[in-house]
């Protein structure tokens, strides 16, 4: 059969856009992973004031499995693999606010990203974010069914103060935080990054392309696992920074 979604839209800028109709758009079952990935839809309607100014936003993912062996021993499973529910609002002219919630399999719910922004780039190019976020290292959208391997190495996410700036297409950030990682004994803001790309969109196409720079790779999500034991093993002091730098 077919199978409906229902997401809502979430803002691309700190700009206030005009309502839309909420959607109902069908999509098909693939086998191996059912998605359900957002689209821009808006929820905000005129008799709603609670809701104006609150954009809500969500993604369900549920992997399907089967399996035969060499024995003729079938195994088969749905799995609920990622759950996400966020919640983006305009608190005021120059500020937003983002919060959201996460469960993966095998794991309890949890916070996601939740932080402020201040700005408003339809007065100001400039913007300043703090907050928990993933950092801006890398780009990972994939039409595979499986998250690519760049993205469980590189997705990370981190307590940091970000500022940024979009203009005419071009976009920039620098941002700083504490990371798991550390040189010697102390524990303070040493880690900081930096992205700047250029992007376009319109009905026929788009591109996006950038370079992000870190100042401790061994601080993302993939190594630090591994980077920590080395660290605390001998209290960090001889642990060195290694620089990361991408492109894409």
């Amino acid at each position: 059969g077919t199978l409906y979604q229902a997401t809502l839209w979430t803002p691309k800028k700190l700009s206030k856009e005009k309502p839309l109709l909420f959607r109902i758009k069908p999509l098909t079952m693939t086998i191996g992973l059912l998605s359900l990935i957002p689209l821009q839809t808006s929820m905000a309607t005129g008799g709603e004031d609670w809701l104006k100014g609150v954009a809500v936003d969500g993604r369900i993912e549920v992997e399907g499995s089967y399996q035969k062996d060499y024995n003729s021993v079938s195994s088969s499973d749905l799995v609920l693999a990622k759950a996400r529910w966020g919640f983006t609002g305009q608190v005021h002219e120059w500020s937003t606010a983002r919060l959201s919630f996460l469960h993966e399999a095998g794991e309890t719910l949890k916070v996601d990203e939740t932080f402020i922004t201040l700005g408003n780039l339809n007065v100001f190019p400039f913007y300043v974010k703090v907050g928990q976020m993933y950092l801006p290292f890398g780009k990972y959208e994939t039409f595979l069914v499986s998250d690519p391997v760049t993205y469980n190495i590189a997705h990370t996410l981190r307590s940091i103060g970000q500022l940024g700036l979009e203009a005419g297409g071009a976009y920039g950030a620098i941002y700083a935080y504490n990371g798991d990682t550390q040189k010697g004994s102390s524990n303070i803001i040493d880690n900081y990054g930096a992205t700047f790309g250029f992007a376009k969109e319109n009905d026929d196409m788009s591109f996006d392309v950038g370079v992000d720079y870190l100042s401790d790779f061994g601080d993302l999500s993939g190594p630090s696992s591994v980077t920590k034991n080395i660290g605390t093993a001998n209290n960090w002091a001889s642990y060195n920074y290694v620089k990361g730098l991408v492109g894409h």
